[in-house]
This record gives C-alpha cells, sequence and structure tokens, in this order.
C-alpha cells in the first residue's frame, strides 16, 4: 500500500487507487497517516471526529471503524501474524515505510537538503529541498471535514510544512535561486493571506527576480490586510523585504512603481510600519543594579556556570527555586553579570511580580510587549495578539545568543510563552516554587537554594557591618544568624539597622529578636509569616515620620512613585521628604531607581499594605491620596500648559491643598520628559482616583494627558484613558466632565480612521457643550469634527465646520481660536486645489498669531502657507516659509511638528528637482519621529524608499 497525506488523502494499492469509504473513517485514517508510525490514542480519534460533543458510543464506532479499516488494508482481524494496524493500550499504530507516505518522504528530503546545507553544498541542499516542497498537492488531508482538519495533528504538519518554505526560501534567496522558491511561496502566499513570514518571502522574491512591481502591489495588499483585518502593522520580516524592493536594481533590471499619492499633512498616513534598519536589531541591557556585596554560595555558583551555553549549544534554562528573600534574585543576578560577555546580543530581564501583595502576577503578554520594545520594536508594532507576539519575539531570538532573566515567576505557565527557541540563549528563572513542570517538560536545570551556611551568614553580616564591630561580640553575631534562619535578606535587614545605630550592641539586637521576635522560616513553614517579623521590626525601628511615610507609599509606590509625590503624601517639603527616603533606602525598605522614583520590593509592599490597614490612621489616608491626585493633576497641568500654551482649556481644576508640591517644569523639553516617565503613573490614576472616591480629579486627570498622548500616536492607549474618564465622569454626575471624555474618545477613533465612532461620540460632546452654553468649547469640537471630515475626503463639510468653529470663537472673542480656524481652513483649501484662496487664510492666521505672541499657531500656519505655495509652482517662497516654521518650532521644542515641517520642505526641494536637499530634509524628520516612536514615520520612509529608485 501507498498513501498520500500532503494534500487530498489517497492511497494505493498495487498501484490501483483505493475507495477509502466515509468520511469518519477516512478522518481516522489520516490521523493515522500524520502521525506516521506513532501510536494514536483513541480520544484523538474522538477530537477528530466530534471536537464539540462526542456520543457516548463514541469508542464503539471508532472501533467498528478500525475494522473496517483494516480490512480495506488487507488485514483482516482474524488474519494470523503482524497487522498493518497494530493496537495498543487504547491506542492504535500504523506503521510504514519511508516509501509508503508521501510525508515520510518529505521528511527525509528536508533531512538530506539540511545536512546538505550544514555541509556546504549549497546547490544541492536546494535541489533537495525544493524537490521535499513539490511532494505538497494541497492543503494537509484535503478531503476530509474542515472542522477535522484544525485538529493540532493535522494544523501541525502545515506548520512543518511552512517551516520547510521559510527555511528553503532563506537558502535560495541568500544565494540568488529566487526563481526556485517563487512557484511555492506564491501558493502558500495565496492561501496564507496574512501570514506574514511567507509574504515577506514572496516580495524578496519577486525583486530578486526583476519583479519588483508585483512586490510593492504585494507588500501593500497584505499590509492592507493586516491593518484591516487583525489591527496590526507589517512586522519585521516584511519590513525588511520592503527595504528589499527599496534598494538599487540590480543591473539589467527596472524599476517600475508606481508615484506616491499626494501628500496630505493631515491626518496622518496610516500604513504599515517603517522599515527603521534599528527595528528588531537593539541590543537590550536590562539588568538592574545590584548591589556590590556578594558573599558564600561559591558551589552554587559553580554548578550554574558549568550550564551557560556556547556559541553552538541548545537553549540553556535554569530554574532557581526557595523561599522568600532566601538570594534567589541576587544569585541569578551575580551569574547574569559574570555572564553577560557570553551574550554578545544582549540581556532582558523582567520582574515577574508571581507573588506580589495585590496578587496581580506580570501577564507574559505583558512581558512580551515589554521585551519586543527592549528588543527594538516600537510599541505601535508590538501585536494585539499573544500568539502574535510571542511568534515575533521567538523571531526576533532566532540566530541570536541573548540572556534572558525572568525573576519572581508564578508557575510554569506565566513564564512558557517567553522561552526562546534560538541555539545560545539562555534562561534564568527564579520562584519560590520549584516549577518542577519546566524541569519535566522543558528539560531544565534546577537550583534548588536555602539559607546560608553559618560560616556564609557570618561573612554576609561581616562584610556589612565591619571585621573589628563583630569581633567584639562573636556570640551575639551568632545568635542573630540562629535567630534569622541564616536568611539573607533576613540578615541583610538587621545589618542595616545595626549600621543605622551606630552605638547600637549586637547583644541588644539579638536579645531582641530572641524575645519573640524571631525570624523562624522553617517552622512556620509560611516565608511572608515568618519574615514579617524581621520586616515589621525593621519598620518599628524607623523614626515616627519615617514609618508614617512608609505607610503611606502602601497606596502610591506601585510602579513608582516620584520624591514630590511622596512630599505630597507627607504634607512635608521636599528637603524634609527625601531626609525620610534615604532613611528608608538605608534600611532596605525602599529601592531607588532611574530618575529617582521610589519602588517597593513585593514583600515590602506587602508589609506597608498590612501595616496601613491595620495601624494606619485612615482620615490621614485619605487626605494623602487627595493631595497626590492634586499633585500629578496639577503637575501634569502644569506640563501641558508649558507644551501647548495656547491649547489648553479651563477644566475647573481646583486648586492644589495645603501641603500638596507641584513640580517645577521651565522649560518644553522638561515638561515632556516628566509626562513621558509619569505616564503609566497617570493613566493608572485615572482609575484609581475613581475607586478612591475621586472621580472630579479622575476626569480631569485624564482630560490632562489628552494631548500628550494624542501627539505621541498613543491613540489606543487613548481611548482606554478616556473610557475611565468618563466612567469617572458618571460617577461625579458632571456633564462637563462627559463632554470632554466623548470628545477626547471621539477624537481618538478618528485617528485610528473609525468613522462611524468618531461622529457619532464628537456629536454627542457637541451636543452636550451646547447644553452648558460652552462656545470655545463647541468650537474645538467643530474643528475636531472637521478633521475628521477632511480625513475621510469630505472637505466642503469640513469648511462647514469651520466656518461654525469661527463663528463661536468670534463670538467670545478668543483670538488663538480665529487664527487657528483660518489656518485650517487654509489646509483644507489646499486639499481642495484651491492654493490661491488658501494663501490670503494662511496670511491671516499668520498675522493673528503673531500679534497674541503664539509661536504654535504661527509655525504651523508658515507651515501651511509653505504647502500652498508649493502647490502654485513657488518653491523658493514655500522653501522660505518653511524655514520660518521650522524656526519656531525649533524654538519651543516642539520635535513632533518640527519633522512635519521637513517633510514638507523635502518635498519642495524634490519638486525642484534638489534631490540631494530633499533627502537630508526628509532623513533629519525621520530622525525626529523614530525617536518619538510616531506612527507619521511611515510617510518619510515612502518618500525616502521612492527617491532611492
Amino acid at each position: 500500500m501507498q498513501f498520500s497525506v500532503l494534500g487530498p488523502l489517497r492511497a494505493w494499492r498495487n498501484g490501483r487507487e483505493v475507495e477509502l469509504g466515509p468520511p469518519q473513517r477516512r478522518a481516522i485514517l489520516a490521523l493515522l497517516l500524520v502521525r506516521a508510525g506513532a501510536p494514536v490514542d483513541r480520544t484523538q480519534m474522538v477530537d477528530v471526529l466530534w471536537p464539540t460533543q462526542p456520543p457516548k458510543s463514541a469508542f464503539n464506532v471508532i472501533h467498528r471503524h478500525m475494522g473496517a479499516l483494516r480490512r480495506l488494508l488487507g488485514s483482516p482481524p482474524q488474519q494470523s501474524g503482524a497487522e498493518v494496524i497494530s493496537s495498543g493500550v487504547g491506542s492504535y499504530r500504523l506503521p510504514l515505510d519511508t516509501d509508503a507516505l508521501d510525508l515520510l518522504r518529505f521528511r527525509t528530503l528536508t533531512e538530506q537538503g539540511q545536512r546538505a546545507y550544514d555541509n556546504g553544498t549549497h546547490e544541492v541542499a536546494v535541489d533537495l529541498l525544493t524537490r521535499a516542497l513539490g511532494m505538497r498537492q494541497g492543503e494537509t488531508a484535503g478531503g476530509i471535514a474542515l472542522e477535522a482538519r484544525s485538529h493540532p495533528a493535522f494544523t501541525a504538519v502545515e506548520r512543518e510544512y511552512m517551516d520547510v518554505l521559510k527555511k528553503t526560501a532563506d537558502i535560495a534567496l541568500a544565494h540568488g535561486a529566487a526563481d526556485l522558491v517563487l512557484a511555492a511561496l506564491r501558493e502558500s502566499a495565496e492561501t496564507n493571506p496574512l501570514e506574514e513570514g511567507v509574504q515577506a518571502r514572496l516580495i524578496t522574491a519577486l525583486a530578486q527576480t526583476g519583479q519588483r512591481a508585483e512586490g510593492l502591489r504585494t507588500y501593500r495588499d497584505v499590509e492592507h490586510r493586516l491593518a484591516e483585518q487583525m489591527d496590526v502593522e507589517p512586522g519585521p520580516e516584511l519590513l525588511a523585504a520592503r527595504e528589499v524592493l527599496r534598494a538599487p536594481a540590480t543591473a539589467g533590471r527596472q524599476r517600475h512603481e508606481p508615484a506616491e499619492a499626494p501628500h496630505r499633512r493631515l491626518p496622518p498616513e496610516r500604513g504599515g510600519a517603517p522599515a527603521n534598519p534599528a527595528i528588531g536589531g537593539t541590543r537590550p541591557s536590562q539588568l538592574p543594579f545590584s548591589s556590590g556585596i556578594f558573599t558564600g554560595r561559591t558551589e552554587e555558583m559553580a554548578s550554574l556556570t558549568g550550564l551557560v551555553p556556547g556559541p553552538d549549544d541548545a537553549v540553556s534554562g535554569i530554574v532557581v527555586s526557595g523561599m522568600a528573600g532566601v538570594g534567589k534574585t541576587t544569585l541569578a543576578l551575580r551569574l547574569a553579570r559574570q555572564a553577560a560577555d557570553r551574550f554578545p546580543d544582549g540581556q532582558l530581564y523582567t520582574d515577574l511580580r508571581g507573588f506580589s501583595a495585590d496578587g496581580e502576577a506580570v501577564s507574559p503578554t505583558e512581558v512580551l510587549r515589554i521585551f519586543l520594545h527592549a528588543l527594538g520594536i516600537p510599541p505601535r508594532y508590538v501585536p494585539s495578539a499573544h500568539e502574535e507576539r510571542a511568534g515575533l519575539y521567538r523571531s526576533l531570538l532566532a540566530g541570536r545568543r541573548v540572556l534572558i532573566l525572568l525573576d519572581n515567576a508564578r508557575d510554569a505557565q506565566q513564564v512558557r510563552p517567553l522561552l526562546p527557541a534560538a541555539t545560545g540563549s539562555m534562561v534564568v528563572i527564579t520562584s519560590r516554587n520549584r516549577l518542577d513542570g519546566l524541569v519535566a517538560v522543558e528539560g531544565m536545570h534546577h537550583l534548588s537554594l536555602g539559607p546560608f551556611s553559618i560560616p556564609e551568614a557570618r561573612e554576609a553580616v561581616i562584610q556589612r557591618i565591619g571585621a573589628a564591630r563583630a569581633a567584639r561580640e562573636p556570640e551575639a553575631l551568632d545568635t542573630i544568624i540562629r535567630e534569622c534562619g541564616q536568611l539573607p535578606l533576613a540578615l541583610s535587614v538587621v545589618a542595616a539597622r545595626i549600621l543605622t545605630g551606630r552605638d547600637l550592641k549586637l547583644s541588644a539586637v539579638a536579645k531582641d529578636l530572641a524575645e519573640g521576635r524571631r525570624l523562624n522560616a522553617f517552622s512556620l513553614g509560611d516565608p511572608a509569616t515568618d519574615l514579617r517579623t524581621v520586616f515589621s521590626w525593621s519598620v518599628d525601628a524607623l523614626s515616627p515620620a519615617a514609618r508614617g511615610l512608609f505607610f503611606l507609599l502602601a497606596d502610591f509606590a506601585h510602579p513608582h512613585v516620584t520624591p514630590e509625590a511622596a512630599a505630597s503624601a507627607m504634607a512635608l517639603p521636599l528637603h524634609a521628604t527625601e531626609v525620610l527616603l534615604d532613611e528608608l533606602t538605608r534600611a532596605h525598605l525602599v529601592v531607588r531607581e532611574r530618575h529617582h522614583h521610589i519602588a517597593l520590593h513585593d514583600l515590602m509592599h506587602a508589609l506597608a499594605v498590612e501595616c496601613t490597614d491595620r495601624h494606619g490612621d485612615e482620615a490621614a489616608r485619605h487626605a494623602a491620596r487627595h493631595r497626590v491626585v492634586y499633585h500629578q493633576l496639577h503637575t501634569a497641568r502644569r506640563a501641558a500648559t508649558q507644551l501647548a500654551p495656547h491649547s489648553v482649556e479651563s477644566l475647573g481644576i481646583p486648586a492644589p491643598p495645603p501641603g500638596t508640591t507641584v513640580r517645577d517644569l521651565p522649560d518644553r523639553s522638561q515638561a515632556a520628559a516628566w509626562l513621558d516617565d509619569e505616564l503609566p503613573v497617570l493613566l493608572a490614576l485615572v482609575e484609581k482616583a475613581d475607586t478612591w472616591g475621586l472621580p472630579e480629579l479622575a476626569w480631569r486627570l485624564g482630560q490632562t494627558v489628552a494631548h500628550h498622548l494624542d501627539r505621541r500616536g498613543q491613540w489606543r492607549t487613548q481611548l482606554t484613558v478616556q473610557r475611565a474618564a468618563l466612567t469617572a465622569a458618571g460617577h461625579a454626575d458632571s456633564a462637563l466632565g462627559r463632554a470632554h471624555a466623548l470628545r477626547a474618545l471621539g477624537f481618538a477613533h478618528g485617528r485610528l480612521g473609525e468613522s462611524a465612532a468618531a461622529h457619532s461620540l464628537l456629536g454627542e460632546a457637541l451636543a452636550l457643550f451646547e447644553e452648558l452654553g460652552l462656545p470655545d468649547n463647541q468650537a474645538r469640537t467643530h474643528r475636531l469634527l472637521a478633521f475628521c471630515a477632511n480625513n475621510e475626503g469630505y472637505h466642503t463639510r469640513a469648511l462647514r465646520h469651520y466656518e461654525r468653529a469661527f463663528a463661536l470663537y468670534h463670538a467670545t472673542g478668543t483670538v488663538s481660536g480665529q487664527a487657528s480656524v483660518l489656518n485650517e481652513q487654509g489646509w483644507t483649501e489646499i486639499l481642495l486645489g484651491h492654493h490661491q484662496q488658501a494663501l490670503t487664510l494662511c496670511r491671516e492666521a499668520i498675522e493673528l498669531h503673531e500679534g497674541i505672541r503664539d509661536a504654535n499657531g504661527a509655525a504651523a500656519a508658515w507651515d501651511s502657507l509653505g504647502c500652498a505655495q508649493h502647490g502654485l509652482g513657488r518653491y523658493a517662497e514655500a522653501a522660505e516659509s518653511f524655514e520660518r516654521s521650522l524656526a519656531l518650532y525649533r524654538a519651543i521644542s516642539d520635535r513632533t511638528l518640527e519633522a512635519d515641517t521637513l517633510i514638507h520642505l523635502g518635498d519642495t526641494h524634490a519638486a525642484r528637482g534638489a534631490r540631494t536637499e530633499a533627502e537630508a530634509a526628509w532623513r533629519e524628520a525621520l530622525a525626529l519621529l523614530s525617536r518619538l516612536n510616531h506612527p507619521d514615520e511611515e510617510g518619510v520612509l515612502r518618500r525616502l524608499g521612492e527617491e532611492a529608485g
């Protein structure tokens, strides 16, 4: 018998095709074939035949089908000797020779091709691999039910073929043999329209074979499908393929690419991610700071060091487990730092918060987002789906040597998606659990870390307090070590306490511990409970003010808190709060991070929460929450005003209560940096303030960060924040808050091209502003509706909105608003091709903006004037206007719009034939947008790509 499963399911006996019977029987045979001689459990057959609700007689039905298959294949049950289909305990197996099944021949050819490639005979490798690919005649097991083919056994064969196709294509493309794989790539790309790896290789093959126009069409088609069907941007493989299209054509080939559509400044172009060579090429270095003090663990370090893989070794995985405070992280960091130079492609680190006090462990999906960003993928290009993130992560690590430290893992499920498949990489995991599943299934090495030996514990304390002080009271030192259970973290905290009290005797500390404040880490069996005694003792030893601050940090220290926020919580001056923070740092109760941020270790945070719940003054806690929210709101407001003084609307924000510290932000660069650093805190605080009973502040905070999120192109984040703000406005029963949140939500939908939602929400916001009698807010809403109309190509409708906005601003005497509308009307006339009318409007806008010294508005109007002059072919005048705009944007440090004007300047240079100047302007714009991770980057890359052609 011979069988075919790489395409329609078929069988032949002595050269004549055999009828395989009804669909269920064919599905069972197909499952036996794709398992290629391995036992198939009856439960797997049940899953294939009845994916949802199998009947009670399922096993009987399978038994009957097996009997029929045996008869069909020539081995009736009564026949003596070996059967074609053999039976096991609850399973069946169909052993086959390589020549009897196309899947086995496919695998043999694939293995031979890989060996040939490894031996350097690339031409032979390509021949063998393309022969293997040629065996496929369609989808695996074609002809059986679609539901059955969705079973993992069949999809695994599909993935196997896809992997071989990609490998073959890579070899062929690398050695100038693209034509040998072009047909297979076309077929696979047609049946897998969203598989970026195949599409990228097809585009590259088309470029290599001189079919660049088709390659560009293919890229744009897949870019469109990804955006429309999955709401994601092209990934690194597609971006790299696009760069191949843009490279200079080889001799004898011509590029025939369509011309760029007329440029529009508003709205920003939507499309694929930029073909930035830095994407996926970043070398992360994320290992956190660790103390230079490291003692003991000689045997453990020697054992772990021996597990560090060489360049050609398989992935090495190490799990370091042990109780809380035993020093797992310290040991793992020590190993990572010593081995770092053996991993030239960088180090990734994350705290998975598997045992955090709030029970909110970091999800693998979130860690993948963080790691992808660290590896060079801008946030907006990170896929939203978990599986896509995991696939991109593994692809980026392929061929690299990266050290990955996953700290404080909860369980195996949390870390499995973060494990690479790349040869030569190493993963180190720390956890309070053993994670035996990783050892059993993934073959990881395991080290169970216990407390220090007595000599190690003694050396650890001596290194911290000094040999002379330890020598004066050796018995007391032994008591401290014993009462701390030789636990590294406990010893560190006690040593810090000894150091803070210069005249404190070791005997006093030993007595304190022995009289009931003891760390009995083994008898109680709960590490958190045992450590609590020492941590509570450490808190008790603080000054009253520092202790009060430690309690208050329970509400604010995740992910971090700034010294100014801590000062607001305490209602103290900043310099006095810094003294308290230094005290907490010395006592190992808080950690100082970059930008002076303050963070709490998970166990310390748990203790702070517990102490606050048990001992805290609830009225004082509520007042502290008020002050911290006011601190963030007023500082964010100050930053927003610094960045766009004429765009900030009145939100009726109350003055902060006494004791609130508001951060001084003297210039735009500091304002932008503060907003970027604090954005995670601000976004979380919108929802948190609402739950604290401060909804009026919550919705105002959401509106205060809205402009910054928009300028940074973080429109999906904007949706999340404004939904929380809308909920808070509802709790506050604030029509004003609802109107602002609805307007920001609508504009974010408009930015994303979601027109129906944008118009609905903006219309609802406009009605509310009209009911409230707020004409300036109505005018701003009309302007946003006009933006959306322009975005959809309805320019006449946009002009009607602008006319209404201008009338409202004129009635209130708001000159900056009138000037902005004139500029935006001018831009709309440019979109309509009415460049002469645009000249008049833009010049009026410039005059009004300059009259009120609005540099932002004047810069925008000069830019629009340049675009109108460009449209009339007056390129020298246009270039001069753009230079005026650039000077203003640079003076006010508005990098986003500086880049926008540079793009227009480059367009003008290109139009007058000055290609060198055009490319210089575009590259300067690209550098600015890349640093900001802004979506407008794509338009610049398109220009540079066409110029290269």
